[in-house]
This record gives structure tokens, sequence and C-alpha cells, in this order.
């Protein structure tokens, strides 16, 4: 619990590391995200998800695909494949 001002935040959830959250989702308390996930747009995450590599979407939400695979990095780094 964290008190700024007058109010108490409770911050009930857990996002693991490499998690991509995509505009206008929205999280609600109790929820873990596991590491390497993707959860789309206008997802409501409702509950607990323990499987790691997946992309989670829907309302409410659930996975639609498992054993993803995912890294962010420039284009320069997979140029080549820009360009075809």
């Amino acid at each position: 619990m964290k008190k700024i001002g007058s109010l108490f935040f409770y911050f009930s959830f857990v996002i693991g590391n490499h998690v991509w959250i995509a505009r206008r989702s929205m999280i609600l308390k109790g929820v873990t995200i596991p590491d390497n996930s993707i959860i789309s747009s206008y997802t409501l995450v409702n509950k607990r998800f323990v499987e790691q590599n997946t992309i989670i979407a829907g309302i409410p939400a659930k996975v639609v695909k498992r054993q993803i695979n995912w890294d962010f990095c420039s284009s320069e780094t997979y140029g080549e494949y820009f360009t075809k």
C-alpha cells in the first residue's frame, strides 16, 4: 500500500518481465501477467495467467496464441527483411 496525500493506493497486480501491454487495455486487481507475454488492445484482464510466451486478448481475457517469441529492436537490426 502506498499513500499519496490523503489517498491510499493498492498495487495488487503482478506484471512479468518483457511484457507488452497495448493501449486501452484494462488490468484489474489480483491479476498476474507472466513473462514474455503480449496483451492486445481493448483487453480486460481479470484473472491470473501463468503460462509464459502467450498472446492474451478479449473481454474477458483469454490466451489466443501460445509459444510466441518476440523482441523489441530497431529496423536496422532486421533491415534486410523490411526491404524485400
